[in-house]
């Protein structure tokens, strides 16, 4: 059994919204019966991003087992644009056709649901936990991760955002214009 069903698309937007800024090719989508994940990676210089959410965040969510495949990222985000006018959105997994169908609900009952179909490859799970990393790794709530990057975006001359870990902190820097440093104390950001 696999039906998930979100009203709120706004997480799915924003999220791969940031991914096209600097990702061009395949996102890995990672459904299990308590999480959907979308992880992208990024080659050089290597970085993860990644959003995860829990079924509560659903409308309706119904995972019997975990599903990992590679999707175009340019597909799912087109897709998401063209149905954000629409109140709620499905993802039907179809394993035999190796499709994920994505189905737009409008909120008048007059008006035609939008289907998009896009095309899955099997892979191996990109989760930090599968992938050999030298660095630190940390989540951080995506409010705070886009104040952060809001609060930099003043520079317009800088294209580089620096992050670097040592023990228990993490700084965002600008260098040498400003610094954010965020402790291990400070209770939405985990380290792992």
């Amino acid at each position: 059994m696999f039906s998930i069903k979100v009203d709120n698309l706004d997480p799915f937007l924003d999220a791969t919204s940031l991914f096209t800024e600097f990702i061009n090719d395949e996102i890995c989508v990672k459904f299990s019966p308590s999480t959907f994940s979308i992880i992208a990676r990024y080659q050089c210089p290597p970085f993860f991003a990644m959003m995860f959410m829990p079924h509560p965040l659903f409308a309706e969510y119904s995972v019997d087992r975990n599903h990992i495949s590679r999707i175009s990222l340019r597909c799912f985000h087109n897709a998401l644009l063209e149905g954000q006018s629409y109140s709620s959105m499905s993802m039907h997994l179809q394993e035999p056709q190796n499709s994920i169908l994505l189905k737009f609900e409008p909120s008048r009952p007059s008006a035609l649901p939008l289907h998009h179909e896009l095309t899955f490859l099997p892979m191996e799970d990109w989760s930090p936990s599968q992938v050999s990393l030298n660095g630190k790794i940390f989540s951080i709530e995506s409010e705070m991760f886009s104040n952060i990057l809001t609060t930099f975006s003043v520079y317009n001359e800088v294209d580089t955002i620096l992050i670097t870990s040592k023990g228990p902190q993490v700084t965002f820097s600008v260098v040498p214009i400003e610094e954010i440093i965020i402790t291990e104390e400070v209770c939405f950001v985990n380290f792992g």
